[in-house]
């Protein structure tokens, strides 16, 4: 946005206060998205703020990541997100992804779609001491949806997700690694 130079570099967002986004920023991706979309290297420092819907927006997924996006998120609460399509919290689309010390809660698809937390098309997704919490998908990953790519998982915990279809913590359908990590509380018609 004209704030720094092309190719200067990585960028820092730092939180200071929770941000409650009130309308879409634009379509990404088959459905509205609160923030521009994320297409070069960026990390954003949260602080232990949060950054989510206002309940009385319309529905919009809050972030998403393109094939030249590199998003690091640190220390930040991803909540309220709601969308018709998939990736109601993120949509990480053959981009990388990167998850510290975060939390993800209460994002939800609808209309059946895929990945209420996060939804993972062919990218890569690392995700470290974080913790997903009372995500929905009505139809499969309450949490995460995964399609192709790369996605690993140390330390974390996965609580009280649910999908209508399968998955109510994760739907994997491709390689995926989980260490030293809580799943409890998940549920779905196939593989809770």
């Amino acid at each position: 946005h004209g704030c720094c130079a092309p190719g200067s570099g990585r960028d820092t967002i730092t939180l200071t206060s929770d941000v409650t986004l009130t309308a879409a920023y634009g379509f990404t991706y088959g459905s509205d998205t609160g923030l521009p979309t994320v297409m070069t290297t960026i990390t954003i420092e949260g602080n232990g703020h949060t950054i989510e819907r206002d309940l009385a927006a319309p529905n919009f997924r809050l972030l998403a990541i393109g094939s030249t996006g590199d998003l690091t998120i640190n220390d930040t609460t991803l909540s309220g997100g709601r969308t018709t399509d998939e990736g109601g919290g993120i949509f990480n689309f053959y981009g990388s992804l990167t998850l510290n010390n975060s939390t993800l809660s209460d994002n939800e698809t609808l209309y059946y779609e895929f990945g209420g937390g996060v939804y993972n098309r062919a990218g890569t997704v690392t995700i470290s001491d974080s913790t997903f919490s009372d995500n929905y998908a009505m139809d499969e990953g309450g949490a995460i949806a995964h399609i192709n790519g790369m996605v690993t998982i140390n330390n974390s915990t996965f609580s009280g997700n649910t999908a209508g279809d399968d998955g109510g913590a994760i739907y994997n359908d491709t390689s995926l690694t989980i260490r030293n990590s809580t799943f409890t509380g998940n549920s779905a018609s196939f593989g809770g």
